[in-house]
This record gives C-alpha cells, sequence and structure tokens, in this order.
C-alpha cells in the first residue's frame, strides 16, 4: 500500500506524510500538500501500532510561522489506554520541541 500511495499524482499537490498498515487490510492515511507550500515530514513512527495507534505528521511552513499536524486514528477494538498514553507522549514531544 505504501508503495501505491507514494505513485499517486495529484497535480500541484506533493505526499507530505503517510502511514500504512502493513498487517491488517484497510486503512492508511496520508497528507497531500501544494507544492508551492514548504513542509517537513515529523517522524512518528515509533508511535504506530496498527488498530492501537495509527499516526502520521508533518510541519507546515507558512509565512512567518509553522504548524504542526497531526494525523492520528485509533481503531473502535484498539487499545485505549496505549493510545491514550502514546497519544499524551507524542503532545508533549511536540511541546517541547516547539518550546526550544
Amino acid at each position: 500500500m505504501t508503495e501505491k500511495i507514494g505513485n499517486v499524482n495529484l497535480g500541484q499537490y506533493t505526499l507530505g506524510a503517510s502511514f500504512c498498515r502493513q498487517i491488517y487490510k484497510h486503512r492508511s492515511a496520508c497528507f497531500y500538500v501544494s507544492k508551492d507550500i514548504q513542509f517537513s515530514t515529523i517522524n512518528v513512527d515509533q508511535y504506530n501500532k496498527e488498530k492501537d495507534l495509527e499516526i502520521c505528521a508533518l510541519k507546515l511552513c507558512l509565512l512567518s510561522s509553522s504548524f504542526t499536524i497531526i494525523c492520528i486514528y485509533r481503531t473502535p477494538t484498539g487499545s485505549l489506554k496505549y493510545f491514550l498514553n502514546q497519544l499524551e507522549s507524542i503532545l508533549k514531544n511536540c511541546i517541547k520541541h516547539r518550546l526550544n
């Protein structure tokens, strides 16, 4: 599935960040960004655990501001405890890096 997302051509948009399941079927998440907007992908691979927490993230740079955008998903059968613990860690890291 990862290869398929990378091969999608949306004209003036480029793939910014993505997550694709490797074990379970159906579901992926991605961001496409206009080619005239600067961005960087944020590596959140260490948090991904299929069905429990599926995430991708990027930082957009617009004019003199930057924005962190996160796409996050948990299936209804996924571990809520794992999801909440990792979400807290992710948000703390975002704040820490933002303040530095």
